[in-house]
């Protein structure tokens, strides 16, 4: 691991581990809301909205990190992660995942409780 990583647990999975690289994308003062929806396909997910510097630093980061892997922490645990598929230009997203409509509502409410994006690994190890 290189300077500045940390092997996190997934919370949940007993033998699953990220390298995820500590800096802090957007924070918890940088979000407005949070709600458990459906995506497009119908799943169960979470949208947001960040405030205006939130919603710059989102935007700067998925431009310069296509293709990568973003980590949700909470309490030093990856409770979700994301592929950066697209830029983010706006102040809305949406955390799509495998996701129980429980499993989206119980970290909506852990992500009101405050937590980080964080860059990750490109793999589980």
């Amino acid at each position: 691991m290189g300077l500045g990583n940390d092997l996190l647990p997934v919370r949940g999975e007993s033998d699953s581990y990220f390298i995820v690289e500590r800096r802090d994308i957007i924070e918890g003062q940088d979000f407005l809301s949070y709600e458990s929806t459906f995506d497009l396909n119908g799943y169960p997910a979470i949208s947001f909205r960040l405030n205006v510097e939130g919603a710059e630093k989102l935007t700067i980061y998925t431009q310069s990190e296509l293709g990568g892997i973003v980590a949700v922490v909470l309490d030093d645990q990856v409770v979700a992660t994301i592929i950066n598929e697209v830029r983010i230009p706006a102040n809305e997203g949406l955390i799509a995942g495998r996701f129980t409509k429980g499993d989206a509502d119980k970290l909506v409410t852990m992500l009101n409780v405050g937590f980080f994006f964080s860059g990750a690994g490109n793999s589980a190890v």
